[in-house]
């Protein structure tokens, strides 16, 4: 009986299964309502568990057209530890077009772990040091990919990617000539100026085959130098900087001479450096030569007037840019100063006596006098002409303002 029971028992419960499940399938919800709560409730669990989730939030050129990228956790939970791991956590990729350009870990780009806060953000600038991903100028597509190997499971799968175009136009110097012009003794005097963002890298200093500098006397090359010869300080590694050279100012062969002349210079005519723009080396500029006189005295008679009892009062004067040299004052025997009245010549002094006091050795320099010669008559009407250096002891830069005449009556 026992082992009849056993069997039945048996029997039973697997009769009651069965009507159990058929019962399950034919007579509604009722009785499956529990159960399907139960996994709702479990589903509900697992969809609103705390995860991290990864997002390119910026891709920006900055200086020297480098690529700063900045990431962000816009998850409800921190990065774990394992998403930092430097061997297999979180990996980075950039492209430049379809081409890679450079991978990196999580750990590397984000090592103060900021990302371990729900919408904390963390920057890098993408291989500043590496000269082979250098942007280069022009318009680029740039494409970031964050945990592209998918090491850290994130609330939102679809949005690690960003893409976007960047304009590159690299920081270059950019050198001109801003000015040629005239000195004293028609000497030419170039700037040349950086306008550029960047400075004159060292190459250009280069005294064998850095930038170098050529001036042209219309179609003729006129002297050429290197640009180290010009800007010995390096003034042009700053942008802005200008540097301004006297050009040769001790070849002869170099002297502009009189004359309105067509003078040409160009600034790196070689293309030794790399600038922002090629296309505005060149300045030309007519430049009027009219060289200095040598300097020289310039002996006038500045002043004639008859006194009250009509003897003559002169002042002689030395207008020019150099004295009277002592040895004119040797001549004492040779009539410096002359007079006349009207065609009658009344006699003449030396150059020591007309000047005792050696005035007219000063440029700027005068002496006053008073004649009375013997064949003088005083009384009635004069045209009294005065003379100064008729024989021509002293050099003058104009021998054509010697004299003066004064047309006075006189009564005593």
């Amino acid at each position: 009986m026992k082992r009849i029971s056993k069997f039945m028992s048996t029997t039973v419960s697997v009769v009651c299964l069965s009507m159990l499940f058929t019962g399950a399938a034919h007579s509604g919800p009722r009785k499956v309502e529990k159960p399907l709560k139960q996994v709702m409730k479990s589903r509900q669990i697992i969809h609103r568990a705390k995860l991290p989730d990864l997002i390119v939030q910026n891709i920006k050129l900055i200086k020297d057209c480098k690529i700063k990228v900045t990431i962000k956790n816009v998850g409800t939970a921190g990065v774990p530890d394992s998403g930092y791991d430097m061997q297999k956590g979180a990996s980075i990729q950039m492209y430049k077009g379809s081409q890679p350009w450079g991978g990196i870990r999580l750990g590397a780009v984000d090592t103060a772990k900021k990302l371990k806060q729900p919408g904390g953000t963390a920057s890098y600038i993408w291989f500043p040091g590496a000269a082979n991903l250098d942007l280069g100028a022009g318009m680029h597509s740039i494409k970031l990919i964050v945990d592209n190997n998918n090491a850290v499971i994130e609330s939102k799968e679809t949005n690690n990617t960003l893409t976007r175009r960047l304009g590159c136009k690299p920081s270059q110097p950019d050198l001109i000539v801003q000015d040629i012009k005239l000195i004293k003794d028609c000497k030419i005097k170039v700037t040349i100026k950086n306008i550029g963002t960047a400075g004159v890298p060292d190459s250009g200093y280069n005294m064998q085959n850095g930038a170098s500098i050529q001036m042209y006397k219309g179609s003729k090359p006129w002297g050429g130098i290197r640009l180290g010869a010009v800007d010995t300080a390096k003034k042009l590694k700053q942008p802005g900087a200008t540097v301004s050279y006297i050009w040769f100012p001790g070849a002869a062969n170099l002297d502009l001479g009189a004359g309105t002349h067509s003078i040409k210079l160009v600034v790196d005519n070689n293309n030794a450096v790399i600038e922002s723009n090629e296309t505005n080396n060149t300045l030309t500029k007519r430049l009027g030569c009219k060289p200095e006189q040598p300097k020289k005295p310039d002996l006038i008679v500045s002043n004639i007037k008859l006194t009250s009892n009509c003897m003559i009062s002169y002042t002689i004067k030395n207008i020019g840019t150099a004295g009277v040299p002592a040895s004119a004052y040797n001549n004492t025997n040779k009539q410096f100063l002359q007079f006349y009245d009207g065609t009658k010549f009344m006699g003449g002094i030396s150059l020591k006596a007309s000047d005792p006091y050696n005035h007219l050795q000063s440029p700027g320099g005068s002496e006053f006098g008073t004649a009375n010669p013997g064949n003088y008559t005083p009384e009635g009407p004069h045209s009294i002409k005065i003379v100064v250096d008729t024989i021509n002891i002293v050099d003058e830069t104009n021998e054509n303002n010697n004299n003066r005449i004064l047309n006075q009556t006189c009564t005593p």
